[in-house]
């Protein structure tokens, strides 16, 4: 099951950083948004699930200013590892579920 509200982390070369990545399913339809300090709701586009791997894009704000980002992560249970690309390089990424609304 993917609905649910996840910690959702960065690992960058100016540091972590964490946000909230809320997921919704209906049938096969999947939407989200992210939210955090610096990035107010912002939603997901293009989410795709294949197999046990999702993908999404999202527009983040950052310290370094705004990047696109495309996120793909291997879900275990209600752990997701991956990573992000964006336009400052490839980092870690990691979806920690907390509740699963």
């Amino acid at each position: 099951m993917l609905k649910g509200t996840y910690t959702f982390s960065l690992e960058t070369p100016i540091g972590a950083f964490s946000m909230d990545l809320h997921l919704q399913t209906e049938g096969t339809d999947i939407t989200g948004y992210i939210c955090g300090k610096i990035n107010p709701r912002t939603e997901l586009t293009n989410i795709k699930l294949v197999g046990d791997q999702i993908t999404f894009q999202v527009a983040l704000k950052t310290p370094l200013g705004p990047t696109n980002t495309t996120t793909t992560m291997t879900i275990s249970g209600d752990v997701m590892q991956g990573t992000t690309i964006t336009k400052f390089g490839t980092v870690p990424a990691t979806a920690v579920r907390r509740d699963s609304v």
